[in-house]
């Protein structure tokens, strides 16, 4: 019978709870600025609080989960992926991980054929930890951020893009 890996996640230390507040706000101002944006200033900013609950019932109170519907795929694309990758975007300009795998790190080894992460950067693509893991192919199934394709050509990693918006199966 295989053995049966336990994962231990780390104490919540200051910087992950920083982290967590920063994207809620991120996400937050996301949804201001958009609704501010296409009710041409019109509506009232505390109306605006309201979206992020009515993104949250459009995504998770679907009848099939599997699939949205044209409303959802507008909001997966416009109010739940953007303020995600930004947020991936900053903390990477930081020098955190967003998204991690519950230790800081960006890579999960799933011994000995798979790897599994989120939003790879050009640099983590001649990470010692990405080196030490044999990656040769990647198989990127997000719609919303196309990974470090350049980098991915120049260290000879062969890549295949298979576009799934985000919350559904492919």
């Amino acid at each position: 019978a295989a053995m049966a890996t336990k994962f231990e996640r780390k104490p919540m230390t200051l910087a992950t709870v920083t982290q967590g507040l920063g994207m809620a706000f991120i996400w937050g101002m996301w949804h201001v600025a958009i609704l501010k944006l296409l009710t041409a200033g019109k509506l009232q900013a505390k109306w605006c609080s309201f979206l992020p609950f009515l993104t949250f019932i459009t995504i998770l109170g679907r009848k099939d989960p599997s699939k949205h519907s044209a409303l959802g795929r507008f909001v997966v694309r416009n109010f739940w992926d953007p303020p995600l990758v930004l947020c991936g975007r900053i903390w990477h300009s930081l020098g955190l991980r967003f998204l991690d795998d519950g230790n800081g790190q960006f890579l999960t080894i799933i011994p000995d054929q798979l790897a599994m992460a989120s939003m790879p950067f050009p640099s983590d693509v001649t990470s010692p930890v990405w080196q030490e893991a044999g990656i040769t192919a990647v198989v990127n199934m997000t719609i919303e951020f196309p990974g470090p394709e350049e980098a991915y050509r120049r260290a000879g990693v062969e890549h295949l893009v298979l576009p799934t918006l985000d919350t559904s199966e492919p």
